[in-house]
């Protein structure tokens, strides 16, 4: 995509040799499903003790409210997608100034949907609680799981920048060893606080303090990963802001797409339904969410390959090439997790966490359906 404000970047600094050498696609991609199975495992495991120990209305309330918090993803206006992108390339052209300028900018400008969807979430959780008919014995905690979630947002969308500087230098194993971690720590703490009785609001306090903990990790790690990381307000500029939200505006027309998709039949049911069918639902929902994420983790891998490759003379050949092979293999892995969801689902449900939760067999099978082309 060749943009104003892009060649207006690239020209102020001429690339510093070429990219190196670089990190195992096999390796990277290998590393993404490694942490996908980890949290894959822990979800399938932990879910039916979750689910006995706060109830099925209770699960709904956190399937309900992380859809809404959900929403606030599209604050952020595709500038992580951009980053995504930049560092990719300025690691690439091994251009510091560029890079450290850019990484600042996009810092500066996800603070404020962070700053913003903690305060929408401390002001009006009251209201959203009673647009969705919480009991008033609910209405308390509904609150406090807002309030924390929405807390989570905040730290993640703004500290999720080091994540992102680490994939953008291929240190894919890197940034999923710490994932890995904090998939774990979180699992232990959430056993932990069930079992002594901390119930839904305690669970999501580990969710938020796992969080914390795991983006200072990642910011020490891209410190040292990179060696020449510098952020500061000083480096924040218009022409970098420029080409974060120039690139960022079709990202963000993809994740109001992905998060109508994924989040609003939440909301509906929870509107003119129950509870309680929040839950169903969201248990189905989460079988895709794992379906697409098989996909995503493998394919994560290209997007900074891709942006390196741009930027080189023989690119065009090597772009097309990969692009047509990746997309040979997510077809193969959509299509091939269909059949055996439609064949084995009911009775892997049942088993899983019992028949009170058996409405979600057609829900899986009716959206997977669906979502098998779009993933291949």
């Amino acid at each position: 995509m060749n943009t104003e404000p892009e060649e207006a970047l690239s020209s102020r600094s001429a690339p510093s040799g070429g990219a190196g050498r670089r990190p195992s696609l096999v390796v990277n991609a290998f590393s993404n499903w490694v942490v996908l199975g980890v949290n894959m495992a822990s979800g399938f495991l932990l879910t039916p003790f979750i689910i006995r120990s706060i109830g099925r209305d209770n699960y709904g309330i956190l399937t309900l409210v992380a859809s809404v918090v959900g929403y606030y993803g599209l604050l952020n206006v595709g500038v992580q997608s951009a980053l995504f992108r930049y560092v990719a390339r300025y690691a690439g052209q091994r251009d510091e100034r560029l890079l450290n300028e850019t990484v600042s900018t996009g810092v500066a400008m996800l603070l404020v949907p962070a700053v913003l969807g903690v305060a929408f979430s401390f002001m009006f959780a009251g209201w959203i609680g009673s647009f969705f008919n919480i009991s008033p014995e609910d209405a308390q905690q509904f609150k406090y799981v807002m309030w924390l979630l929405g807390l989570s947002f905040g730290v993640s969308l703004a500290g999720g920048v080091f994540r992102i500087i680490l994939i953008g230098h291929e240190r894919f194993v890197l940034s999923n060893a710490i994932s890995i971690v904090e998939t774990l720590l979180r699992a232990a703490a959430t056993v932990i606080v069930l079992a002594a009785g901390a119930g839904l609001v305690g669970v999501v306090a580990v969710h938020l303090i796992t969080a914390a903990a795991a983006i200072s990790v990642s910011a020490a790690a891209a410190f040292r990963a990179t060696g020449a990381l510098s952020i500061s307000s000083r480096l924040v500029n218009r022409t970098a802001a420029k080409a974060l939200i120039t690139f960022g505006v079709s990202s963000f027309l993809i994740g109001i797409a992905n998060l109508l998709r994924f989040k609003l039949d939440s909301v509906v049911i929870g509107r003119f339904v129950d509870i309680g069918a929040v839950g169903v639902y969201g248990l189905g929902a989460m079988f895709i969410r794992h379906a697409a994420s098989i996909i995503v983790s493998g394919g994560g891998v290209l997007m900074p390959r891709f942006s390196r490759l741009g930027r080189i003379e023989e690119g065009r050949d090597a772009c097309n090439a990969l692009l047509l092979r990746s997309m040979r293999y997510t077809a193969i892995l959509s299509f091939g997790m269909l059949v055996p969801a439609v064949l084995c689902g009911r009775a892997f449900i049942e088993r899983w966490v019992g028949a009170d939760f058996a409405e979600a067999y057609p829900v899986i099978v009716v959206l997977l359906a669906g979502y098998a082309v779009a993933l291949a």
